[in-house]
């Protein structure tokens, strides 16, 4: 019987892979070699999971967190280097271990380029999974921006090796899986090969969709829901918030700050009218007393998450092309401007807040328009196309 592994630096279990990987991995039954990973959360609930299929360690977790952390604080280099340590200590530690197992397919992150070099040496057909849109691409809009805005607390996206990185990934697989057409054709107009390429929407929520004639007072709010860094254009969001000088409705920063957005605004504030709420443990809770709109401007995306889950409650949405989700329509369930386009980006700021009382044709069109997919429908589709090539 033919199988797949899969490897992946992530404790399963946790909302996203859970999501994400485990229909799939549990669908694939005997197919499945073996699971690669960090861990499971503390405390996990087991039910019909493959456990004896799980191969896993915290020592890349371990190593980064307590090693590369100690060595950070002291030296203050760059927060990233913790994530990009487990990275690479996980590809070190799995790579060959991936290679010898009894796997034909591997399903694994473009990021662990050790795992994909080895694993087609043995003559694996190995599969990876774009979580954003083409990297070139991605890298020239965050460091063109870092430069114009001179900003020294760079994240990840802005480094050079960071992004070679996910080139070697993408172009020594032999399949890439997207989750949305935009970013395919980010991949498509990148000079990709269509046939390498098999997209699997990752465009649904495991939130409910909730009722929009909810009678209760609820706070009218902007909301912008993200790890807030350039990539995420939460910078230019800010600048264009400031120039529309809106008074009557505040706008919700909800998430952590990341170093780069966090020294724009101590360059570019104060941002008045600015809610920082930080992280929210329950985002449904949150969400229930909100009369929202949403507004996302990332620069580059695969498939945003919060998109759908705001959808799911009625939430207009004001987002750029790469952060539609292919679910946002301009002019039906929301608008789509040109991050580059600031503005536009105040016109449109202005005359939704202007306009709030008259959002309820485009509300009903939000929940309509957002179909019943859940992140494990991916899961399903997923393992389906790797059951087809066994």
């Amino acid at each position: 019987m033919k199988k797949v592994s899969f490897v992946f630096p992530v404790k399963y279990g946790v909302r996203g892979p859970k999501e994400k990987y485990m229909p799939a991995i549990i669908n694939l039954g005997e197919n499945i070699c073996c699971c690669y990973g960090i861990s499971f959360p503390r405390k996990y609930e087991f039910t019909n999971e493959p456990i004896d299929k799980f191969c896993l360690s915290r020592i890349p977790t371990i190593y980064s967190k307590y090693i590369i952390g100690f060595f950070q604080k002291i030296f203050k280099f760059p927060a990233y280097e913790i994530y990009w340590a487990n990275i690479k200590l996980f590809d070190l530690l799995f790579a060959n271990k991936v290679a010898r197992d009894e796997s034909e397919i591997v399903f694994t992150h473009p990021l662990l380029n050790r795992t994909i070099d080895v694993c087609r040496k043995a003559g694996k057909y190995v599969i990876v999974e774009a979580p954003n849109s083409e990297p070139n691409r991605e890298y020239k809009r965050v460091n063109d921006d870092y430069e114009d805005y001179h900003i020294k607390n760079r994240f990840i996206y802005g480094e050079i090796g960071f992004r070679n990185t996910w080139v070697n990934g993408y172009r020594n697989a032999n399949k890439i899986i997207t989750i949305s057409k935009l970013s395919t054709e980010t991949y498509i107009n990148g000079g990709y090969d269509k046939e390498k390429l098999k997209l699997i929407p990752l465009t649904g929520s495991d939130f409910l969709k909730k009722s929009i004639d909810d009678n209760r007072i609820k706070k009218r709010m902007f909301i912008s829901c993200a790890h807030h860094s350039f990539v995420k254009g939460t910078h230019r969001l800010l600048l264009a918030w400031k120039k529309a000088e809106i008074n009557n409705i505040p706008l919700c920063i909800v998430g952590k700050i990341n170093q780069d957005v966090e020294e724009f605004i101590q360059k570019k504030g104060p941002f008045k009218n600015v809610i920082f709420a930080g992280e929210k443990e329950n985002l449904v809770d949150f969400y229930k007393g909100i009369d929202g709109v949403g507004v996302q401007l990332s620069l580059s995306e695969g498939a945003v998450r919060v998109v759908p889950e705001m959808m799911a409650f009625g939430f207009p949405m004001i987002t750029t092309y790469d952060a539609s989700c292919d679910l946002v329509v301009d002019n039906e369930t929301g608008y789509i401007v040109d991050a580059y386009n600031e503005d536009q980006i105040i016109d449109k700021l202005r005359y939704v807040a202007n306009n709030w009382d008259s959002l309820s044709t485009i509300r009903k069109n939000v929940v309509n328009k957002l179909n019943d997919r859940t992140v494990s429908d991916f899961s399903i589709e997923l393992s389906q196309y790797l059951r087809s090539l066994l």
